[in-house]
């Protein structure tokens, strides 16, 4: 399985009409334990303190990385976000504590709902 590192969900980036989405949060070492189960790890994080940070935990050695995330199937995608983001300033160093970690399952099978009109009087 692919894991995927993200700083955001993009939805834009699955392309299907239809999906749903699975989302939990994990901690640091749930983290680490579903990353010894991927067969190939991406980072998608530009910002560079998260990235070190990502690095450290996962003992893993990453890079910033300013491309766009596109979905694949079967990607685990996990997003890891500041706790407190400020803009417009570049945090320089990061805890574990200072990040919120999701994992998050794309459910392709969703359908969609068959069309329905309704009239607001």
């Amino acid at each position: 399985m692919r894991c995927v590192l993200l700083n955001a969900m993009p939805l834009n980036a699955i392309p299907l009409e239809a999906f749903t989405l699975n989302v939990r949060k994990v901690s640091a070492t749930e983290l680490k334990q579903l990353v010894q189960l991927c067969s190939e790890l991406q980072n998608f994080v530009r910002h560079e303190a998260t990235v070190k940070l990502l690095s450290s935990l996962l003992s893993v050695n990453l890079t910033p990385s300013a491309a766009l995330y596109r979905y694949q199937d079967g990607d685990k995608l996990v997003v890891a976000s500041l706790k407190t983001p400020v803009r417009g300033q570049e945090v320089a160093s990061l805890s574990v504590s200072d990040l919120e970690i999701y994992v998050v399952d794309v459910n392709t099978s969703a359908k969609i709902p068959q069309q329905r009109t309704v009239t607001v009087p």
